[in-house]
């Protein structure tokens, strides 16, 4: 800083220029977002909604990029404004922008939140969009005061708002407001009045991303909640690592629907709890291509299923082993032959002989007849 000081007139001079530069991407700004926007009534909200790209932060950013520029352009002051009528045209035009960019991002946030309820950053979402709404209020009014000097109204205006915002962080600041209790009550609302199943409840965020108050609610579902919600949430407040939690609301939800991912070949296979759950933490069968399975023997199951290549693999389930001690990947053999479809070969266990070496009575090397 003491060598800035020293140098104030150079920091004066790049400041300077820097806003040279900015003012002349002004107009490229403000013709690409009032094109956009005049392309809206046309193309219609869905595309915007459907893109790849988030819809709220890339409203707001535009909106932010919108007053950057257009305060390059006007400057600290009248005597700051740029001379050039067509870059005040255009800060003109980027000003206006803003209040609509904020609107449809206000829309944008709101039908996120009503699909998937409060979380965390969808608050902090909720907040730069009423931001954005305050600056593009003001902007419209200054517009609407000062007409082609709107400069002159919207400095002031634009240092109310610099210090309220100052104020509203501080605010956010104290321990008064618990985005994690907000969180939490607004998606167990959802939960419990049914809009979400529990295999579709972010069980993680739960734990992990709304504080005590996520905590508190797991704890109070895995005591007195129905069964499968009991079961995720004891997950979710045992688990050290996110993707163990993500991983059992999977095998909750495969589970539910596992009937239509298996093909039972022994009639005295029962789907019980256990088999359901070992069926689905195996997770090699789909819906389009259902897996055979068939009885080894009491305590064991056979899984077959198909590669990309059409190449048959079979899996071991042991049904009676801690499912923490299962490697399902491990016990994978590549059966060689290729089906066209699996569901219509004919699969059956049969008891063969081998012959194998045998040193002191343990078995050395493989089969060679």
């Amino acid at each position: 800083m003491a060598l800035f000081r020293e140098r104030d007139a150079l920091v004066a001079t790049l400041q300077k220029l820097a806003m040279v530069v900015l003012a002349v991407l002004a107009p490229v700004l403000a013709v690409a977002l009032a094109a956009f926007l005049v392309s809206l009534p046309f193309t219609g909200l869905k595309g915007l909604w459907e893109s790849d790209i988030p819809a709220t932060p890339m409203l707001l950013l535009s909106g932010a990029g919108a007053i950057l520029l257009a305060n390059a352009v006007i400057g600290d002051g009248r005597e700051d404004r740029s001379p050039n009528a067509w870059l005040r045209r255009a800060a003109l035009l980027l000003v206006a922008c803003v209040l609509p960019l904020a609107f449809f991002a206000a829309l944008s946030m709101g039908q996120r939140i009503g699909q998937y309820g409060w979380t965390p950053e969808r608050i902090w979402g909720a907040i730069a969009v009423a931001i954005a709404l305050a600056y593009g209020a003001a902007a419209w009014w200054a517009v609407f005061k000062g007409r082609q000097d709107f400069d002159d109204p919207l400095r002031p205006l634009q240092t109310k708002l610099a210090i309220g915002l100052c104020g509203l962080a501080l605010f956010l600041a104290l321990p008064i407001l618990d985005f994690g209790a907000i969180s939490a009550k607004s998606q167990l609302a959802r939960l419990e009045s049914g809009k979400i199943r529990a295999e579709e409840f972010d069980w993680a965020a739960m734990g992990f991303d709304f504080g005590p108050a996520g905590r508190h609610a797991l704890e109070r579902i895995a005591t007195s909640g129905p069964p499968a919600q009991r079961q995720l949430a004891s997950t979710a407040l045992n688990s050290k690592e996110r993707y163990r939690v993500e991983a059992a609301a999977r095998n909750v939800e495969q589970q539910a629907n596992i009937e239509t991912r298996v093909r039972l070949m022994s009639p005295d296979i029962e789907m019980t709890p256990t088999v359901r759950q070992r069926l689905a933490e195996f997770g090699g069968c789909k819906e389009e291509t259902p897996c055979p399975v068939l009885r080894v023997d009491a305590d064991r199951l056979l899984v077959v299923w198909q590669g990309a290549d059409k190449s048959t693999v079979a899996s071991l389930v042991e049904l009676k082993r801690d499912p923490a001690d299962i490697d399902y990947g491990a016990k994978a053999r590549d059966l060689t032959p290729k089906i066209d479809d699996l569901q219509k070969a004919k699969i059956e266990i049969r008891t063969i002989e081998r012959k194998q070496a045998f040193i002191d009575g343990k078995p050395a090397g493989d089969p060679f007849e």
